[in-house]
């Protein structure tokens, strides 16, 4: 899955203060050269491949919106890891029966994380 990242235009909503944490990894983890960031879910156009959205958005956002949109794969950094899947348990369940969901984390200690970003090479 993380490799059809590549070479392939991705949509992120994220806080102002992630955005440079967004554009690292879209570098030099999953060598996306091409980024659109949102500040909100409303903003965000009706179709949309991959979209990463940020695990703030998940609370401070309207996430009844993103039902409205058409959106292939939906990837969740989870910074602090499984912490932070508990915390959101109930809105990613909620996201994964439309959507198909993946979870990123900075770990590879977690039990719920599927793409653990200690396993990536840095580019």
């Amino acid at each position: 899955m993380i490799k059809t990242l590549k070479n392939k235009n991705i949509k992120i909503i994220c806080p102002e203060n992630r955005i440079a944490n967004y554009l690292a990894y879209c570098d030099h983890v999953f060598e996306i050269k091409k980024v659109k960031f949102f500040g909100k879910i409303k903003l965000l156009e009706d179709h949309t491949d991959i979209l990463f959205i940020d695990q703030k958005n998940l609370v401070n956002d309207n996430l009844n919106l993103l039902f409205t949109k058409k959106i292939n794969i939906i990837l969740i950094l989870l910074w602090n890891s499984d912490r932070d899947y508990y915390t959101y348990k109930s809105k990613i369940i909620l996201l994964k029966k439309k959507f198909k969901v993946h979870l990123l984390s900075l770990s590879n200690f977690s039990k719920n994380i599927y793409f653990p970003l200690n396993n990536f090479k840095i580019k």
